[in-house]
This record gives C-alpha cells, structure tokens and sequence, in this order.
C-alpha cells in the first residue's frame, strides 16, 4: 500500500479504512479525536509514543477492544512516511498503546455489573503482571474478599440500595483503594492484599452488610477467594465465581 505525502491526507484515509474495515459511528469518534495528534505524528510535530499513547487511552475509554485498536495501528503503518513505519511497528510502541488501552479502561466510569468485572479484570492483569516481574506469586499476595447476600428481593430498586450501601461499607472498611464490585446477583467482591487482617475486615464487612439488610429469609456469608496462581486460568475462575 502506497503511502500519502500529504498527512492529513493519510489520516483521513486511515480513518476511512478503519470504519470500512470495523464500521460504526462510535469508531469514527474515537478517530476524530486523536486524528490531530496522530496527524501531527505523522508531520513530525509529535512523536508517535504521544499519538499512540493518545490513541490507546481513547479507545480504551471509548470501549473498543484492544486487538482491535492494534490493528487500526498496523493500517495506518503502510500510510506513515517510511522513516516512521519502523517506530510505529515496534514492539515498545505496541507496549505503549496496551498501556494506555488499560489506563483509558479503568477511567471509564462503569456503567453495569459486566463493566465493574472488566475493571477488576484489568486490575488483575497488572497485579500479574507486576507479580511476575518482581518474581512474586500473585495468589499469596492478593486474594478477594467475598460477601455473598442470598434471598434479596428481585425488586430492582431494592437491590440497588442493597448493593450501593454494601459499596460504602466496603470503601470504609478497605481504605487502602482496593478494588470493589458489586454485582446485581448480591455478591460483593474487594480485591485486597493478603495480610493477616484480612479474613477480619472480611467479616466486618459481611457484618455491616448483614446489619443493613436485617430482613427475613435474607442470609449474608462471606469467605476469601484465592486466586488462580496461572494467569491463564483467572477468566475462568472469575466467570465460576460471579455465576
């Protein structure tokens, strides 16, 4: 594929591959917003770690799956001036928009439950990631601290405050900014570090919990959840756990 001499040019045709190829307004959006960095990249003006970086951090916001935002990158390489192609394919250029991807991710304010599950996922793979570089087991450093509510009311409302109010008790009991998500089946779950307090602000937990919801036919447990010591088996463990 030949290359545009002219960069707004070559950003435009990026643009219009990438919603030819991936389709949807939504795609367009997140293009129109970094086509002025990405077009200064492209002119020398910026480099490509900041276009990319801008790039990854939108997406990521924007919703879009990240091996689809890495193949936006590898269509606009061929458009890039050749000097450019080499930085734009590097493998730390890919490490770059992956990190940014994460990071717009977890700035995104959750919307539903499955949303609150891929935060606490993406925190997840970097404390694996982080755990591995350090040459530490993950599962004996962090575990979830789980409070499970049975025989909720299918009111929607009611489970709402239910589960907002169970959100508080968990931020005021785990101050340290632990993850916590609250699901609408009525499990709460606070990823943690595992210190000896833990199965305590664990069981403080489920007491406020049991203690706003002192309804018949309502039970609160609660326990910790070791995580998987492979990363490859944590998407599993996750889905058995919420289910």
């Amino acid at each position: 594929m030949r290359s545009s001499a002219n960069p707004a040019a070559a950003v435009d045709m990026w643009r219009e591959q990438v919603a030819a190829s991936w389709g949807g307004d939504l795609r367009r959006t997140t293009l129109d917003a970094v086509a002025p960095l990405i077009e200064s990249a492209l002119r020398g003006a910026a480099s490509v770690s900041e276009a990319l970086t801008a790039l990854g951090h939108r997406a990521g916001y924007d919703g879009h799956p990240l091996v689809e935002v890495a193949d936006w990158v590898a269509l606009l390489a061929p458009l890039a001036p050749r000097r450019l192609r080499p930085a734009i394919r590097a493998h730390r250029s890919a490490y770059l928009l992956a990190e940014a991807w994460a990071a717009g991710r977890l700035a995104q304010p959750p919307a539903d439950g499955q949303e609150r599950m891929d935060h606490l996922e993406l925190r997840l793979g970097e404390l694996y990631d982080h755990c591995e570089a350090l040459g530490l087991a993950v599962d004996r450093e962090v575990a979830l601290a789980v409070v499970a509510i049975h025989g909720l009311p299918g009111c929607a409302e009611t489970r709402h405050q239910v589960l907002t109010e169970a959100t508080t008790a968990a931020h005021r009991i785990f101050t340290a900014g632990e993850s916590v998500v609250a699901l609408d089946s009525g499990r709460v779950l606070v990823l943690a570090e595992r210190r000896p307090n833990l199965p305590v602000r664990t069981r403080r937990l489920a007491q406020a919990v049991a203690d706003a919801v002192d309804w018949d036919g309502v039970q609160v447990r609660h326990w910790i959840e070791p995580l998987p010591s492979d990363r490859i088996h944590l998407a599993d463990h996750l889905r058995l756990l919420v289910a």
